[in-house]
């Protein structure tokens, strides 16, 4: 396993700057903070000569050793880009994806979603949709989502904590819910309330600080 501290991507990086415009940085570095994920330095034109711990070094303005530093070098046609953002999905949703497009928005959750989503009351049920959920919207590029969950305060957390583990950065919103839904599948004001706020100290007391280091 390694040790290194840093990651320097060589090869194609592709990004828009500003809207209308796209760049293509052919031969770019990219150097990568083991520990924190944050970018610390790009070249524009990286010199075959100059050794991927060099770029740390330039980019930190200090000495790197070559064992604090692994280089992947992308192959012909690979290339690194901006991780995408999906503004609005909902997680507990997912299994019904392509469906019922035929159908009004309400007489679709009446049909598919207001059933399941009460479902998530169980734990483990929750689990293993989160984690399939949570990978599937990685591999689609978005590094960050914003997620609606359920009205159920353990099944958020567990969303939360899915999210967190696969390192992934996320919005998780707790549905307040008691217009338009089943009896089944409502909660009263009072309790709205008491598991909104249960749910922010939870995720709030959770370690997810920014490290920079």
């Amino acid at each position: 396993m390694s040790t290194a501290k840093y990651y320097v991507f060589r090869g194609c990086l592709i990004d828009t700057p500003e809207l209308g415009t796209l760049r293509i940085r052919h031969n770019a570095a990219l150097g990568v903070s083991r520990r924190s994920g944050r970018i610390i330095g790009i070249s524009e034109q990286a010199d075959s000569s100059a050794s991927s711990a060099d770029l740390i070094g330039a980019w930190s303005s200090g000495r790197v050793d070559d064992s604090a530093v692994d280089t992947i070098s992308l192959r012909p046609g690979q290339f690194l880009m901006p991780g995408l953002i999906d503004t609005h999905t909902h997680a507990p949703q997912f299994r019904f994806l392509g469906l019922g497009h035929d159908l009004p928005l309400m007489e679709w959750l009446e049909k598919y979603t207001f059933k399941h989503e009460s479902e998530f009351q169980d734990p483990s049920l929750a689990r293993t949709a989160y984690k399939d959920v949570v990978q599937r919207v990685i591999r689609g590029g978005c590094t960050m989502a914003a997620y609606f969950g359920t009205i159920h305060l353990e099944a958020n957390c567990i969303l939360a904590d899915t999210i967190r583990e696969a390192g992934q950065r996320a919005y998780v919103g707790k549905v307040c819910m008691d217009v338009n839904s089943p009896a089944y599948y409502s909660e009263s004001t009072e309790e709205t309330l008491q598991t909104s706020e249960a749910f922010v100290r939870a995720v709030l007391g959770e370690d997810n600080a920014d490290d920079d280091s």
